[in-house]
């Protein structure tokens, strides 16, 4: 269950701003979505998700929460602390549970790491800053985190590169996904996934869709 927690760890989400255009006598709104606002707003209240995925004659069924907590120091610096716990459920039984603590700071929202349950420690890379208006379509990179094996940081156990899409749902909401691809610690890729949190127009998370490929099997949970 590691590629799963490694999977829903970039959990992030929008909210809605209105830009326009167009000619003649008429204006095309086209919405805009802040993911910093609504990723905000979910971190600083909580909340819990659930998303069930069928794989043949197997469904499994997805449950993540996320519980506001404590400052706390990490990387020798206070930050806001999140805890994320994600079960797992293959045909009703308990098939594995993640729990991990996210580190972030807010205006702008970014994220420098997690540390999990077993003692490996998650440390985020690059200058991603969560987008504060974007429309479905838009795109970009979104960083890099190293998993490394303990705090130390002296052994690398995998790592997960990023890319952020603004992905088309209804007329007033959107899906904001984390597009992840994770590799080995001999560079040779194990697995990919996307977190993408639908979000309405009141700059609320209402929806989880997690996909999940590992060894050529895809999960999607929604």
């Amino acid at each position: 269950m590691k590629t799963l927690s490694l999977s829903a760890i970039l959990l992030v989400t929008a909210s809605l701003v209105a830009c326009g255009g167009g000619g003649g006598g008429t204006t095309a709104v086209i919405p805009t979505y802040s993911a910093d606002a609504a990723t905000t707003k979910l971190l600083a209240a909580g909340g819990t998700f659930t998303a069930t995925a069928v794989s043949g004659s197997d469904t499994y069924t997805l449950s993540l929460s996320t519980t506001p907590d404590a400052d706390a120091t990490f990387g020798g610096t206070t930050r806001k602390k999140s805890t994320q716990s994600l079960t797992i459920k293959k045909n009703g039984v308990l098939a594995g549970v993640s729990t991990y603590d996210s580190y972030y700071s807010v205006n702008p929202l970014v994220s420098y790491g997690a540390v999990f349950s077993d003692g490996t420690y998650g440390v985020s890379t690059g200058s991603y800053v969560t987008p504060t208006a974007a429309k479905v379509g838009d795109s970009g990179a979104a960083g890099t985190q190293v998993i490394y094996t303990n705090s130390t940081l002296a052994s690398i156990l995998s790592t997960q590169t990023s890319t952020w899409t603004m992905e088309a749902d209804t007329a007033t909401t959107a899906f904001y996904c984390l597009n992840s691809v994770i590799k080995n610690a001999s560079n040779i890729q194990t697995s990919t996934g996307s977190t993408c949190f639908k979000i309405d127009s009141g700059n609320n998370a209402i929806g989880l869709r997690i996909t999940i490929t590992v060894s050529g099997t895809t999960l999607v949970f929604s």
